[in-house]
């Protein structure tokens, strides 16, 4: 027998998984392209292009892809035809408007006026001149509003209006900013009127000379506080009145007084020292009830809320508050009850290059890390230090995050609420008043348009970039943490205990009737529940909303529904929108 052996050469099976490349790869584009995925070898190639991990089970690539949106994840995989596959591979896309080195020539920023004088001297000769300026039809909210100082109509030449209503102070408020030209004196009357109801102020602060003029008045109930009204003491030894009433009534003197309240017996040994207001305060905070100014320069004392929660769905509201309703946003937050934390963010001088803070738990825990993002106006950030009162900080990373807001323009000019890292995309609502951007070496919030008188309102969508740092090891019941810049501090303080009363007991100084302090409310806070504060910025109508008033809530979003009371108000009165921003809070 004789055997043949033949050299036979054994192929190693193919392992090797092939590879798949994106043209064009990912990164910053003008506007998002057609991706075109290329196997290295014949194979099948796998893509997602909704943020999910492509699976076998993926939409199978067989032509090139046509991304949408302003910012698109594509992920892909690929597997031969032996069944080798490739790790998932992601590519993303970003539109990014390039900031414009100069606005083009017919933009010009009328924002702040010339120079009424010689420069750097306003209050040299020749007198700075007044510029005149026509009252525009306002994009949202009431078409017409009229502003008076010392009888003079200056609606015209005031540039900026807002009124502030709140439960935590007696006077309600107002802000206007005029030309410097303009002759302003100290308790000047000024009437504001909109939607029938004219509200009257007092001026008490002009701020220095300078191309604007801030003037801030006050209700014109201010003649009950200092510096029209002097401090004094009230006490039972020396003075007649036997009632809350009968002492109201004195102390405001020639000032109308509603009297909202029940009225109790002041025991024969009291004391209250301060300007009237001051006055009428403490004795209203001893049965937890309010004072407040009224449009006509009244004062009114009146049952604080939350006192009675089961009171509120049998009462008529006065308005809706709903995501219909409002401008942009509505939001929700819980107000400090038993069980609750609170977080409050406080800000300084936005010229000292200060970041924007945001704590991202809203009900810290103590033993559990608590997050605060800083938003830098500049990049680099200036040289700072940190500081917090109890437990540890340290700076985590930094990242981005990508938001969509609503700007109004006025003579061509919008900003947005966080410094712009890049600058995504637009949609115009209503006018159209095309092209926007943002300056180079500008400010990092400011947008510009081609038209300079343009007046309109745009969704702008852009990317901000933050630092986030940690706090930990916290074992008070409040800290502080803050950062310090040379020309200011702004700080966010986290409570990590619950709120209980928020009235004195029955056994208050001021307090000798139980019944009245009963049926003022006192006895029957809800304890056990927390409010919802739900803020809605709403499009200034005729309807008088004032601190107190019922407004009845529907916000499927939150899921927050019922009547609740005003407890505070901002008016905006500008030439581009009138709105109304409420603070509502609601039983839940």
């Amino acid at each position: 027998m004789i055997t043949a052996l033949f050299n036979q050469t054994v192929v190693p099976p193919d392992t090797t998984a092939p590879t798949v490349t994106a043209s064009p790869p990912g990164g910053d584009v003008t506007a998002l392209p057609t991706v075109t995925l290329t196997a290295s070898e014949p194979a099948t190639i796998y893509y997602t292009v909704d943020g999910s991990t492509p699976t076998t089970a993926s939409p199978v690539y067989s032509a090139p892809i046509a991304l949408t949106g302003l910012i698109s994840t594509l992920q892909y995989f690929v597997v031969d035809t032996v069944g080798n596959a490739s790790a998932v591979q992601t590519q993303t896309y970003t539109v990014v408007i390039p900031p414009a080195v100069m606005p083009p020539a017919a933009w010009v920023d009328t924002t702040i006026p010339a120079a009424p004088g010689p420069s750097g001297d306003w209050g040299a000769i020749p007198a700075p001149v007044v510029p005149t300026r026509t009252p525009l039809a306002p994009l949202v909210g009431l078409t017409s509003y009229s502003i008076t100082m010392a009888g003079v109509d200056i609606t015209g030449q005031v540039q900026t209006c807002q009124i502030t209503e709140a439960e935590t102070t007696a006077l309600s408020t107002a802000t206007l900013e005029v030309p410097v030209g303009m002759a302003v004196h100290q308790d000047d009357p000024v009437q504001i009127t909109f939607g029938g109801i004219t509200r009257e102020y007092l001026v008490s602060e002009i701020s220095p000379a300078g191309p604007k003029r801030s003037i801030w008045c006050r209700s014109k109930a201010c003649v009950l506080d200092a510096p029209h009204a002097a401090s004094r003491s009230w006490n039972g030894w020396d003075t007649p009145y036997a009632t809350a009433h009968d002492l109201a009534t004195a102390v405001c003197g020639s000032v109308p007084l509603v009297w909202s309240v029940p009225d109790w017996n002041l025991p024969v040994r009291w004391d209250l020292t301060g300007t009237p207001i001051e006055v009428l305060q403490q004795l209203m905070n001893s049965i937890n009830a309010l004072v407040c100014s009224n449009p006509d320069g009244s004062i009114t004392c009146r049952r604080r809320w939350p006192v009675r929660p089961p009171d509120m769905p049998a009462a008529t509201p006065v308005d809706t508050v709903s995501r219909d309703t409002a401008i942009g946003t509505l939001s929700a937050k819980a107000v400090p009850g038993q069980g609750y934390g609170t977080v409050t963010v406080y800000g300084y001088d936005p010229s000292a290059n200060l970041p924007d803070m945001e704590v991202e738990e809203q009900s810290p825990v103590i033993g559990s890390a608590v997050h605060v993002r800083l938003f830098w106006p500049v990049a680099p950030p200036p040289t700072f230090t940190t500081f917090i009162t109890d437990g540890t900080d340290a700076l985590m990373s930094t990242g981005t995050t990508t938001i969509t807001e609503e700007v109004t323009f006025d003579n061509g000019v919008g900003s947005v609420k966080y410094p712009i890292l890049k600058l995504h995309g637009y949609k115009w609502i209503g006018s159209d008043l095309g092209a926007i951007w943002r300056l180079a070496g500008g400010s990092a919030n400011q947008l510009s348009t081609a038209a300079p008188g343009g007046r309109g309102v745009a969704e702008v969508t852009y990317t901000a970039e933050y630092q986030r740092w940690i706090l930990t090891g916290q074992t008070a019941a409040k800290c502080i943490f803050g950062v310090d810049v040379s020309a200011g501090q702004v700080s966010a303080t986290m409570s990590y205990t619950g709120g209980g009363s928020v009235a004195p007991a029955i056994t208050a100084p001021l307090i000798n009737d139980t019944a009245a302090c009963i049926e003022a409310g006192t006895t029957f806070l809800d304890n056990d529940r927390a409010v919802m504060a739900i803020s809605a910025e709403m499009p200034l109508t005729a309807t008088d909303i004032r601190i107190g008033d019922t407004l009845q809530v529907t916000d499927q979003v939150t899921g927050v529904a019922g009547n609740g009371r005003a407890s505070s108000i901002t008016i905006s009165l500008a030439p581009a929108r009138t709105t109304r921003k409420l603070e509502v809070q609601v039983p839940c």
